[in-house]
């Protein structure tokens, strides 16, 4: 399928992700805010092992009410897939300091948002893979969406695929909807979409 750009654009559905991808594979949401605690609740209720990496705050002091171990950045970031769900702001400090000095060779470092990415913010190691696992719609919306089983549109790529498709299609509920894979610099820049 080719997006208004005339790129080509890959649609992955529920059936095209592994079943049990996760499995054994320890998961660390960065952020417990609107998408983090979306992810960290589709990606438990789907039977991954998740925990949060998060500072002190009324965030983490949610994520603990709500059954999740809550440590910090640097200790969830030696898990092995990551997913950054931290404000677009804080990532390149947070990511420089906190993150990327614990992410381990074979690992897996997963954005919400490609902004990071795509304006050259932050740069992962060569030895882990990048993915973007992007929903397109708010938190609580894909969250709704999951409970219902109705899934949602997601984007996906960078690297790993595999591993980001399993992601979506788990965290969407793997319901009717799909992920499209698009680079993150058009899912940052909002090109294409559904």
């Amino acid at each position: 399928m080719a997006d208004k750009l005339g790129t080509n654009v890959k649609l992955f559905r529920a059936a095209d992700a592994p079943e049990r991808a996760l499995a054994g594979e320890a998961v660390a949401i960065l952020g417990y805010g609107n998408l983090g605690r979306t992810a960290a609740l589709n990606l438990r209720d789907s039977g991954a092992k998740v925990r949060i990496g998060n500072q002190e705050d009324q965030y983490a002091e949610r994520a603990r009410a709500e059954g999740f171990e809550v440590v910090p950045l640097r200790v969830a970031s030696a898990d092995d897939i990551v997913f950054v769900l931290l404000p677009d702001e804080v990532i390149p400090a947070a990511f420089e300091h906190k993150i990327a000095p614990a992410l381990r060779s074979g690992s897996a470092i997963a954005f919400g948002s490609g902004y990071s990415l795509a304006f050259d913010l932050i740069h992962p190691p060569e030895s882990v893979d990048v993915l973007l696992v992007a929903p397109r719609m708010a938190g609580i919306s894909a969250r709704t969406r999951y409970l219902t089983g109705e899934g949602f549109w997601g984007c996906v790529g960078v690297g790993g695929l595999e591993r980001a498709c399993s992601s979506a299609n788990v965290g969407s509920g793997r319901g009717s909807r799909h992920a499209a894979r698009w680079g993150y610099r058009n899912e940052s820049r909002g090109r294409g979409g559904p």
